[in-house]
């Protein structure tokens, strides 16, 4: 079902009224997470004008 709904570009007009809405109140920035085994995501959000500042580790013990 996921790969049906790829590359419809759903994902961009998300990020589009994110963005908008972020300006809209004011706000100076989009922040979020990604796995880092998810390289699609990574890519997506890459083509979208995302960057990466920083790398979050953790170690379970």
């Amino acid at each position: 079902m996921a790969e049906a709904c790829r590359r419809q570009r759903i994902g961009s007009a998300m990020l589009a009224f994110i963005r908008a809405e972020t300006a809209r109140r004011g706000l100076g920035r989009v922040d979020l997470n990604v796995w880092l085994f998810n390289r699609d995501a990574e890519a997506f959000y890459e083509k979208n004008g995302f960057t990466g500042y920083r790398l979050m580790m953790e170690s379970w013990v």
